[in-house]
């Protein structure tokens, strides 16, 4: 029987911009050169980020790197990082009736400084009873440890469990571990898939 709700957060509970858009803010402080290079550098440092292998204060230094971004100071730097979501009433009010009959867990590839900023400034965790970050945990999705992990710190079996994601392949990794997935698009009716699921 089911009685769990796993759900990402950028994507599905909250409405996200991308990384692109944050570039291209805070080039404006720095060199203005964008190529290639720059974009994979700052992707392969946002994995490692988001892994938990650096902290905050070097994301911060790095970025600055790669940008020569002298004139942005570190809250600036925060701000514009942070200021890539909206949040995505639909799915957050949703949650909010299930609440009181599933259990909701997150699972999200995401860094220290996006955490911090979406629960200071939507208490957005208060609405879960739990989860897993990438970076306290070492791994991100679609790898398996950070499924294995999340079904050992709920205590919970896969076929009590539904995974909703926006990336087809964190869905397909869910469904190999026998977690039935729901693949979270803008037009998605999520209360329907979920009851369409719940059912059967």
């Amino acid at each position: 029987m089911i009685n769990t709700i796993i759900s990402d957060i950028g994507g599905v509970v909250m409405n996200l911009t991308g990384i692109n858009n944050f570039i291209e803010d805070i080039i404006k402080y720095g060199d203005r050169n964008l190529d290639n290079n720059k974009i994979n550098e700052v992707i392969r440092l946002l994995d490692t980020y988001e892994r938990g292998k650096i902290k905050s204060s070097k994301f911060y230094d790095e970025i600055k790197r790669i940008f020569r971004l002298e004139r942005l100071s570190f809250s600036e730097f925060s701000e514009k990082f942070c200021n890539i979501f909206s949040p995505n009433r639909k799915v957050l009010d949703l949650y909010s009736t299930l609440k009181d009959k599933f259990t909701l867990f997150y699972l999200s590839n995401t860094c220290e400084m996006h955490v911090d900023y979406l629960d200071r400034k939507y208490g957005l965790f208060n609405l879960f009873d739990g989860g897993v970050f990438s970076y306290k945990v070492g791994y991100r999705k679609p790898e398996n440890e950070v499924y294995s992990i999340l079904l050992d710190k709920t205590r919970k079996s896969p076929k009590e469990c539904i995974f909703i994601d926006d990336i087809k392949e964190n869905i397909e990794a869910a469904e190999k571990f026998g977690i039935k997935s729901i693949l979270y698009t803008k037009d998605t009716d999520l209360e329907k898939e979920l009851n369409n699921i719940i059912v059967t």
